[in-house]
């Protein structure tokens, strides 16, 4: 097993300096008027639809009873433009959300959007591309926790600072996988503001997690998923989720929730749902790692969810599980039946049409929180790292290869890489 940690952990005066950073509203941190322009908007989200042909959007707009304006039309074709009157949500206190879907995407292809505010009052002009759907890839971000180092700014620069260099490697990327715990307070305007404020949220979707930091009303507000279910137990912020992009089907999970026969159910006929669709990979994401080497790896909740999950991801064929909430990074061997197969490696860091499943933990992508590696030497664990520094992971799929490879944002060396061959 690989090991990395370096143990700088710098411990500010945080809790003396939070008031320099509380003191504006909410509404000020992502709230922008641009020249010319007279609609207000905030809070720009950005999802995968139902299938790579679809894009979800959601805002915030200052409270109002008149729904806002979706505008897309694709950059080189004439006679393309959508328009589609958005439903309208609730919001946080003075504000209204808006959730639009735009339908009939091609791939490779350039579009411009603007919203409006359904008065004849326009935003400014935002782009995004669609990608090729066999071969792309995605972003695996952990853990942005907005707001939990109580240096908002800070917080908010470094996830910037990840998201451009993590573009930058790879301009070609076709959304980010976020594994939850967006923000540090679910009740907090402020962190949520912070968390959208880079450009790059609103250029590319990212398929968001429920994590624990996000359980509240105020995470639903915010974001527009696609085949949502009802949970019994959601904690208020919404249920599970899946999508398919080209041959990839995504199972998103809300582990907020411990009923782990709902989660079954939902994978179950996720994948029944998608039978006729030559689906040739399955990834199933949620937040709370039930095979992590944090301080949480061995809690109760973790071990009932990792009891209650495995057999389902084992018994229909999950090729990788990804997670947050320990703010580390480690991965798996290849596993099946709660036990590593180390034989199904190859010189330790590729498989080849291996049986069971990898299970990937990210660590922070903006480094407000770093945990300390538990001291135990797990026997599923192929490689650990804690750096103490923000990464991320690129997902790389083609029709023959499902690839990882993880960096840290300081120096941008790679950290990790694991491929799995199918033939």
């Amino acid at each position: 097993m690989k090991t990395f940690n370096n143990r700088s952990i710098k411990k500010g005066m945080a809790a003396l300096l939070l008031s320099l950073v509380v003191g504006s509203s909410a509404a000020a941190m992502n709230m922008a008027q641009a020249d010319g322009h007279d609609a207000v908007v905030t809070d720009v989200s950005m999802a995968p639809g139902q299938d790579e042909t679809e894009m979800n959007f959601s805002w915030y707009a200052p409270e109002t009873s008149t729904p806002g304006v979706l505008e897309v039309r694709r950059v080189d074709a004439e006679g393309t433009t959508q328009t589609v009157t958005a439903e309208l949500k609730k919001g946080a206190s003075g504000f209204s959300g808006n959730e639009a879907q735009i339908t009939g995407l091609v791939a490779e292809a350039q579009y411009e959007y603007r919203i409006g505010d359904g008065k004849g009052h326009w935003y400014e002009t935002s782009t995004f591309s669609t990608r090729d759907t066999e071969s792309f890839n995605f972003l695996l971000m952990g853990d942005p926790q907005i707001g939990s180092s109580w240096f908002l700014s800070k917080d908010r620069n470094n996830w910037t600072d990840t998201l451009e260099k993590a573009i930058s490697k790879y301009p070609e990327t076709s959304f980010i996988q976020s594994v939850g715990d967006q923000v540090d307070d679910s009740e907090s305007e402020k962190d949520y503001s912070a968390y959208f404020a880079p450009d790059i949220m609103k250029q590319l979707p990212v398929a968001t997690t429920i994590g624990n930091h996000d359980n509240a009303k105020y995470y639903g507000y915010h974001f527009n998923v696609p085949n949502e279910t009802e949970l019994e137990d959601p904690g208020n912020a919404g249920g599970d989720y899946s999508f398919t992009y080209g041959d990839v089907l995504f199972m998103n999970l809300n582990t907020n929730s411990g009923n782990t026969e709902e989660h079954v159910q939902f994978m179950e006929k996720a994948v029944e749902d998608t039978a006729d669709q030559a689906i040739k990979w399955k990834i199933v994401v949620f937040h709370h790692s039930i095979y992590s080497v944090g301080g949480h790896a061995e809690e109760e909740e973790i071990l009932k969810l990792r009891e209650g999950l495995v057999p389902a991801i084992d018994a229909l064929d999950i090729d990788a599980v990804l997670m947050g909430h320990d703010h580390s990074y480690a991965r798996t061997h290849q596993m099946e039946n709660f036990k590593p197969l180390k034989g199904e490696t190859v010189k330790g860091d590729a498989a080849k049409s291996p049986e069971g499943t990898v299970y990937i933990t990210a660590n922070s992508s903006s480094g407000s929180k770093f945990y300390d590696l538990a001291d135990g030497k797990e026997p599923y664990v192929a490689v650990k790292a804690q750096l103490e520094v923000p990464t991320f992971t690129n997902v790389a799929i083609t029709p023959d290869s499902l690839s990882f490879e993880t960096y840290r944002t300081d120096t941008m060396q790679k950290v990790d890489a694991y491929q799995i061959n199918k033939e």
